[in-house]
């Protein structure tokens, strides 16, 4: 998976836990440092989708042009801010546990003297869970934005997917409201795939359907590069931010056909003629018409 075409070495930094009572249906969080990852139960009924997500600080480092840049930022993994990709199928339960391992981070505020006003940044520490784009019910412990899950502790969400819930490429994302921004465009983001049903694709693309080895996964976010030589503590300023950097796609000729299913905070594709022939199948979930659509020389939105 990529985040603007950038390669990323990164090392998890900021784990602990702290104390004081928790709000309701929120655990303490043992010390977790393990990486998030999901694994699927076919035997359970209805079958489960267990995901495990450690959200925690980050610094990592890139490589380009003009010599590494380490930066500091929130994210889900030990090598990435980037969260394992959720795979799900309709009909299935999701479960995640949400662990919130940061602790008083040196990653500056940038607040610019808004913190304490409701609709502008605060409350950094604090995170929860927003599964952005599926139709599923947003009360107790499914895809609840106020649920509030404090520095060391953990929440247990389940999903119920609706067993005529159409197939596509979503994402997911924290939603505590006055750290969105900051945490979701630092890079603590991950893709949400819903498989499609047998039979409800076009028999060409049914023929590839789980071919994951014929499968690219690229997330778009807009990182600063420039903007981030300027601060001094090394955070990562990027929350809508692009650099017009071209993403590198590989020659996939040799692959033959191939999906690719983009996700991203209002990626932008602007693609060129060369080897490759790219078309829209699906948007936000819905076949494309006709199918497949072919993408030429313009600049194509990939809503998030």
């Amino acid at each position: 998976m990529l985040a603007c075409g950038i390669s990323l070495t990164l090392t998890a930094t900021g784990f602990g836990t702290h104390g004081g009572a928790a709000p309701a249906g929120v655990s303490p969080a043992m010390r977790n440092t393990a990486q998030s990852f999901c694994e699927r139960t076919d035997r359970s009924t209805p079958p489960e989708v267990n995901c495990k997500l450690v959200f925690s600080e980050v610094t990592f480092s890139t490589a380009n042009a003009e010599g590494p840049m380490t930066f500091k930022t929130r994210g889900y993994n030990a090598d990435s801010p980037l969260g394992p990709t959720i795979r799900v199928k309709p009909g299935d339960l999701l479960k995640v546990e949400l662990f919130n391992e940061l602790t008083d981070m040196t990653i500056g505020s940038l607040s610019g003297g808004t913190i304490g006003i409701h609709n502008y940044q605060h409350d950094y520490l604090i995170t929860n869970l927003h599964l952005h784009g599926l139709h599923i019910s947003g009360e107790a412990k499914s895809d609840n934005i106020f649920v509030m899950v404090r520095s060391g502790r953990s929440f247990g969400y389940e999903y119920m997917i609706p067993p005529d819930h159409m197939g596509g490429t979503h994402w997911y994302h924290p939603h505590w409201h006055g750290a969105t921004g900051i945490q979701s465009g630092g890079g603590a983001v991950g893709m949400l795939v819903v498989e499609d049903a047998p039979g409800t694709l076009p028999s060409f693309l049914e023929n590839t359907a789980g071919s994951t080895d014929k499968e690219l996964e690229l997330f778009i976010l807009g990182m600063d590069l420039d903007n981030v030589r300027s601060i001094s503590d090394g955070y990562l300023n990027c929350c809508k931010g692009y650099h017009n950097a071209s993403i590198p796609f590989v020659d996939l000729k040799a692959a033959g056909y191939c999906q690719a299913k983009f996700g991203g905070d209002q990626p932008h594709l602007n693609p060129e003629k060369r080897a490759n022939d790219l078309s829209k199948m699906a948007d936000k979930g819905s076949l494309a018409n006709p199918i497949p659509n072919p993408i030429r020389n313009r600049l194509a939105s990939v809503c998030g």
